[in-house]
Formats: C-alpha cells, sequence, structure tokens
C-alpha cells in the first residue's frame, strides 16, 4: 500500500506497492504531496494536480498531458523524457530540474520558472514563454522554441559540445 499525502484532505490509500507507472488518470491530485518519491512511467493525463509538489522527485519517461499543473512544484525533479503536451505548468516551478528531452508544446507557461533547469532537447514550444523565467537555464541545438524567440535574450545559456 501507497499512501499519497495531501496539504488540503486526508490522505489516499493506493492498493499498490509502488507509484512507478501508476495510472493517476481522472483522480483529483491537487495539493499532492510527491516530494522524493519514484514516479517515473506514471501517468497522469488531464489530472488536476495544481499546487502539487514534485520538488526531487523522479518523473522520468511520465506522461502529463493536458495536466492542469498550476502553481506545481517541480524543484529538482527529474522529468527526463517526460511529455508534457497541452499541459498548463503555470506559475510552475521548474528551479534546477532536468527537463531534458521533454515536450511542452502546446501548453501554457505564463510566469513558469526554469531557473537553473537543463532543457536539453526539450520542445519549448509553449504559449507565453516569454513570460516565464529562463536565467540560467541551459538548452543546446535540438532544443525547441516559438518561432521568434530568443532564448539568451530571455537569460537561458546555450551548451555547446565540444569536440
Amino acid at each position: 500500500m501507497v499512501m499519497v499525502f495531501f496539504e488540503h484532505k486526508e490522505p489516499e490509500i493506493l492498493a499498490v506497492e509502488t507509484l512507478v507507472g501508476f495510472d493517476f488518470s481522472a483522480m483529483d491530485m491537487h495539493r499532492a504531496q510527491f516530494v522524493g518519491l519514484d514516479l517515473s512511467y506514471a501517468v497522469f493525463k488531464g489530472v488536476d494536480l495544481r499546487s502539487a509538489n514534485f520538488e526531487a522527485a523522479n518523473l522520468r519517461f511520465s506522461i502529463l498531458t493536458d495536466a492542469r499543473l498550476m502553481n506545481a512544484d517541480f524543484k529538482r525533479a527529474n522529468l527526463f523524457r517526460a511529455n508534457l503536451k497541452d499541459a498548463l505548468p503555470i506559475f510552475a516551478d521548474f528551479t534546477e530540474a532536468d527537463l531534458s528531452f521533454v515536450n511542452l508544446a502546446g501548453g501554457d507557461a505564463g510566469g513558469a520558472v526554469f531557473s537553473g533547469a537543463v532543457l536539453k532537447g526539450a520542445n519549448m514550444c509553449v504559449k507565453r514563454l516569454d513570460e516565464a523565467d529562463l536565467s540560467g537555464a541551459i538548452y543546446d541545438q535540438e532544443t525547441t522554441w516559438p518561432d521568434g524567440f530568443d532564448p539568451e535574450q530571455a537569460g537561458a545559456i546555450k551548451f555547446v559540445k565540444n569536440i
């Protein structure tokens, strides 16, 4: 059994041994506390994750398509190859998170914080990226940006591989 804690309600007990690959679809995870947990390959399609705390969590290969991520905390989380297509990370905090090869296409990142995040190979084609904090974020030649967006002007740093 795994217990998921929340800021505002009683914990939920899940009849599983692990959250790796768990399907949270259709669950209300508003203000859930996932700090430091292994959620790799987990499915959060369309889930309400407003103000959820994923600090230092492992979300490698997770699916968060169409998820509502407003004010969610992803500080130092590992989201390597996670799919956040059409998600709404409005005012979400990705400080120092690994977003390598993440797909954020079609979402809205207004007010989001990507300070010090790794964005190598990420698809950053989101609405209102110009309102996000990209100071010190690391990107490479494979990172995709919205047309006309200048990541360096926004404070991001291009990683150049020495051969």
